[in-house]
């Protein structure tokens, strides 16, 4: 999308990329681009490498968070789960894993209690 190469090219390509397969759930992180930089360039003091579509200018991210958030919007039949990521990075973790939890019991591959954030791994 952000390379101006229309949402038919793109969805093409992605579909022959992905052979075909549809998630049942895609996750999206709705961050503005501004902020989402931010936590990119700050995560660069704990190692964290700063790639090519990093460097990209803000008016790139701009286009890419747009086409995801149009996506979002067209989402008829509940494939997507929309994570506020502009929250706590702990916050957003917590909420992805429950996203995840909830997707992974509707398919019967876990009973029983919700995940506990206290526990750790």
């Amino acid at each position: 999308y952000a390379n101006d190469m229309g949402v038919s090219n793109v969805d093409g390509l992605n579909r022959y990329a992905m052979f075909g397969l549809v998630p049942d759930k895609t996750i999206f992180l709705d961050i503005e681009p501004e902020k989402g930089l931010e936590r990119r360039r700050a995560g660069q003091v704990f190692g964290e490498a700063w790639n090519r579509l990093d460097a990209k200018e803000l008016e790139y991210h701009k286009k890419v968070y747009h086409a995801y958030r149009t996506l979002y919007s067209y989402d008829q039949e509940d494939r997507w789960v929309r994570i506020d990521a502009s929250n706590r990075i702990e916050r957003v973790a917590l909420d992805i894993q429950s996203a995840v939890y909830r997707e992974l019991r509707s398919y019967g591959f876990i009973e029983g209690q919700r995940p506990n954030p206290e526990r750790r791994g």
